[in-house]
């Protein structure tokens, strides 16, 4: 779980300085900029949200991964619920631009 909140900070922390993040097409102009986008998205709210979704998402997969499925088929489903973990934390991140408009 406390990876979790490194995991967050690193997704949220480069998505303000690319290009096309949240409603603008255009990278940051000055430092200024990017503090205040970086402030939006690494807000305490979306990192303490992130962790409790990944304590409510992770043990179960993980539970149903080692209990039911075969040990051949586990990288697929982990994969497969890493996909929808990186969909979470998209709409986690994302919020505050669709907020904002």
């Amino acid at each position: 779980a406390p990876f979790c909140i490194v995991a967050f900070l690193g997704f949220s922390s480069v998505r303000p300085v690319l290009p096309g993040a949240g409603n603008c097409d255009q990278q940051p102009s000055s430092a200024a900029e990017v503090r205040a986008r970086l402030a939006s998205v690494c807000s305490p709210t979306n990192i303490m949200e992130a962790w409790r979704g990944d304590i409510c998402f992770w043990p179960p997969v993980n539970f149903i991964n080692f209990r039911f499925i075969p040990v051949g088929f586990r990288p697929a489903f982990i994969g497969f619920g890493q996909v929808i973990w990186q969909v979470y934390l998209s709409h986690v991140a994302n919020r505050t631009s669709v907020a904002q408009v």
